[in-house]
């Protein structure tokens, strides 16, 4: 997804340089054409906030409720982004995994810091919502599987 490429060329070489995690947050609005009459679908990313060496919970929480907010303006919610420092763990944590299973979150994409590689992180087949909590408060850390 382009708007996860140019997000994460901006946040992963804050990262890179002071260490903390950043999320964004991609969302879509479909645009009609004043002429044609034509629908376009137009993906964008706002806001990145910082979080702490490990996590991105607050900034996640901040941008979750905006996120769900625009919702009323026809502003659709498509994918959660953060990034991994290079002292972080690769991959998808069991919290991570757990986002996808809320309402308005479709994709994931975590940009790796030390491999400058994004990663898109999808459902699990087989495991459910519930099943995926249980997984992220299991182990409070949120490490990889």
């Amino acid at each position: 997804m382009a708007a996860a490429e140019a997000w994460s060329a901006v946040a992963g070489p804050m990262t890179a340089q002071d260490g903390l995690e950043r999320a964004g947050m991609v969302v879509s609005r479909t645009i009609k054409h004043p002429q044609t009459r034509e629908k376009h679908r137009y993906y964008s990313y706002g806001k990145t906030l910082t979080g702490t060496p490990i996590s991105v919970f607050w900034p996640f929480i901040v941008l979750y409720l905006q996120m769900i907010t625009c919702s009323i303006f026809g502003i659709r919610g498509e994918a959660f982004m953060h990034t991994h420092p290079s002292s972080g763990g690769y991959g998808a944590s069991n919290a991570d995994r757990f986002l996808l299973y809320l309402p308005q979150i479709r994709r994931s994409f975590i940009y790796d810091v030390k491999r400058k590689t994004i990663l898109e992180d999808t459902k699990t087949q087989g495991v459910t919502g519930l099943q995926a909590f249980r997984d992220m408060i299991g182990n409070s850390r949120g490490t990889p599987r």
